[in-house]
């Protein structure tokens, strides 16, 4: 995986523009038939209008499937009122809001709620405040707090191993893949299991772009203490037995990747 970020977020902001959203349903059943979307963007090609940017939901058997446009208005004679009668009409609709301007020009999506990852809810920490979360907390209450860190990750990756568990069942290869998967869809890096060996209780990995890690610069240690947690407590549950673990290497301190190395707990 090399970086291609991906811009999260269902708003736009383009200052002077005359934008609006429109949020739409639609039955599971539509997303086989292929014409609906060629419908959809049809209309608003032929009726001149914009469409800055486009989501929906990821199907979930039995439920209807959302999405989201934002539209430029912008010099045009086109009424979103009108627009939403038209959608309203398409036989494949289930339901269509209007979602006006917070002010000019800035329209979020102000219907969905809340966030949930693979029906689970979810909340988005931006980059300041991972920042405090991990950085600025350690500067004003000591080293003690990368203690904090790496046992809060500890909790959390126990957890996370029984929902990988639960969702792509026991076989290895597959739960260290939606493992690697999660982790960089969530932004944190990219993982990667070197080696897990069940016999000697022992594994390695490697973390790249780390995001914890990257808020520090020409650290004299590793500083990937959550990250570090994290994975020990994920690594605990497939091991069934506790972990020691350390950093031996971090782009903190100018390494090409973060690596981890996990054993068996002796004590």
């Amino acid at each position: 995986m090399v970086e291609n970020p991906y811009e999260l977020g269902r708003f736009v902001y383009l200052p002077g523009k005359r934008i609006y959203g429109l949020y739409f349903e639609i039955p599971p059943s539509i997303i086989k038939e292929h014409a609906f979307l060629y419908d959809l963007f049809k209309y608003f090609a032929d009726a001149n209008i914009p469409v800055l940017h486009f989501k929906m939901s990821r199907p979930v058997p039995g439920k209807n499937i959302k999405g989201i446009m934002f539209l430029d208005f912008t010099d045009k004679r086109s009424n979103i009122k009108d627009v939403e009668q038209v959608i309203k009409k398409k036989d494949y609709i289930r339901d269509v809001k209007i979602i006006t301007p917070l002010v000019e020009g800035l329209v979020v999506d102000n219907v969905m709620f809340p966030p949930v990852l693979h029906g689970e809810r979810v909340f988005i920490l931006r980059e300041p405040g991972l920042k405090a979360f991990v950085k600025s907390l350690r500067e004003k209450t000591g080293t003690g707090y990368e203690a904090i860190l790496y046992h809060i990750g500890y909790a959390m990756g126990k957890e996370y191993f029984k929902s990988h568990l639960k969702i792509v069942g026991d076989d290895l290869e597959e739960l260290t893949a939606f493992s690697e998967a999660m982790f960089a869809i969530v932004g944190l890096g990219i993982l990667e299991y070197k080696r897990i060996d069940f016999s000697e209780k022992y594994a390695e990995t490697i973390v790249r772009q780390s995001l914890e890690c990257s808020f520090f610069k020409k650290s004299s240690k590793p500083m990937g203490h959550f990250t570090r947690g994290l994975l020990s407590g994920w690594l605990s549950e497939l091991f069934r037995i506790g972990i020691n673990s350390k950093e031996v290497s971090c782009i903190s301190m100018g390494d090409a990747y973060c690596k981890f190395i996990f054993e068996k707990s002796h004590t």
